[in-house]
């Protein structure tokens, strides 16, 4: 059920990241809301554990501060409130595809001629392709 509950957020945010480059806030919230029924309902509310899930995207909280938002807070928050439902081993598997993802299509686009150094993608349908490869493979 975890799965399924970030997948439709992540493409939700991916839509809303592409189409407006923003995500309102209420998304989140919503997605907070679900996130702790899910977890009441499968019976791990433990605090600590949603806590250690969310290390990865508070760290990129801060690094979006720092640089900054290079990296987008929207974005960031999403990292972290993964971690609500995933572990942070496959928060940071998700993350590390995502990355990986952006960076090849990142350097095809300028190879093509078709972005450049300084452009900005959305991340967010990179982080959802990331947990399609995630989830699909079994990595954690």
């Amino acid at each position: 059920m975890s799965q399924v509950v970030v997948m439709v957020f992540l493409i939700l945010c991916s839509y809303l990241d592409v189409k407006y480059r923003r995500v309102p806030v209420s998304v989140y919230l919503i997605f907070m809301l679900m996130s702790a029924v899910v977890v009441v309902c499968e019976g791990r509310a433990d605090l600590g554990t949603w806590m250690i899930g969310m290390i990865p995207g508070i760290i990129m909280i801060v690094i979006s501060f720092i640089s900054h938002e290079k990296i987008g807070y929207g974005d960031s928050v999403s990292i972290a409130l993964m971690g609500i439902l995933y572990k942070y081993e496959m928060v940071l598997s998700v993350c590390a595809v995502g990355f990986g993802i952006i960076f090849l299509a990142g350097l095809i686009m300028m190879i093509t001629g078709k972005a450049k150094l300084s452009d900005r993608l959305p991340f967010m349908p990179f982080l959802m392709a990331g947990n399609v490869w995630v989830v699909l493979a079994g990595v954690v």
